[in-house]
């Protein structure tokens, strides 16, 4: 359970490598508790004094690229699948600048 809603400081490094931790779970269907996911999520994208919230989607961005480029170089994805990833990632951007974090 989130013990405040209110913005407040917090450590970019610290929850980003927690936060990759489940991702890389999530992309592997390894399995994740999604809740804390959320939490640290809401809380870089509502930091303070300056909001996460770039440094997030830029980090995420990354990661994903990384992990297909993993997938892609031992022909577990093909070209075509490329190209959906491609896809799902614009989905993605949208999403997050339609319906905005902070």
């Amino acid at each position: 359970m989130m013990a405040s809603l209110s913005p407040q400081k917090v450590d970019f490094e610290k929850i980003w490598g927690g936060l990759a931790d489940g991702i890389g779970k999530i992309v592997t269907l390894t399995g994740v508790k999604g809740m804390p996911l959320v939490e640290d999520i809401y809380r870089l994208c509502t930091a303070q004094p300056q909001p996460y919230s770039e440094e997030l989607y830029i980090r995420l961005k990354q990661f994903l690229e990384k992990h297909v480029d993993k997938l892609y170089e031992v022909n577990f994805i093909s070209d075509l699948d490329i190209n959906y990833f491609d896809t799902y990632l614009f989905s993605f951007i949208i999403c997050v600048y339609v319906f905005p974090w902070s």
